[in-house]
């Protein structure tokens, strides 16, 4: 099912559940704390290497992708469509997270522009949320690569 879109996945997927998940949750308890006491750096060191550790993860999201497409044979991905979804969910993420390092990068290159601190915020927000969707994302990848060994010992057992 190659027409599938973003938001047809996002619709799948549930938008709301991207709101409720652990890693949005957690960022914006640790926003909350950084906020409350002060503690978002403010200096532009701080957003340069930010800016360049968000879209280094544009191309670390992207060969993830890719390599786990290329790894994955038409049988593997049809069982995993049989297994809840699981492919479509993991190809979202994948083009969620690689979405959200966009839009993060670009938040921290306007905020060097503006020089907000609204966007300043806005942008810590997004790194913190971009950091620990990351690590959401390798949870799922994990999952991926078990289930990947799994179809492969009952193909050949």
């Amino acid at each position: 099912m190659a027409e599938k879109t973003f938001f047809s996945r996002l619709n799948q997927y549930g938008g709301i559940r991207i709101f409720r998940s652990k890693d949005f949750v957690a960022s914006a308890v640790v926003f909350s704390i950084l906020w409350i006491f002060s503690l978002i750096p403010g200096s532009t060191e701080f957003l340069k290497a930010s800016i360049g550790f968000s879209s280094s993860l544009i191309a670390i999201v992207l060969t993830g992708l890719a390599i786990i497409v290329s790894l994955s044979n038409s049988q593997f991905i049809a069982f995993l469509k049989d297994k809840a979804n699981v492919f479509d969910r993991l190809i979202f993420l994948f083009e969620w997270n690689a979405y959200l390092a966009i839009i993060t990068t670009l938040t921290g290159l306007a905020t060097i522009y503006h020089q907000n601190i609204w966007l300043y915020t806005v942008f810590t927000f997004l790194l913190l949320y971009l950091s620990a969707s990351i690590i959401n994302l390798i949870a799922f990848v994990s999952y991926y690569g078990q289930a990947k060994a799994e179809f492969d010992k009952n193909k050949t057992g």
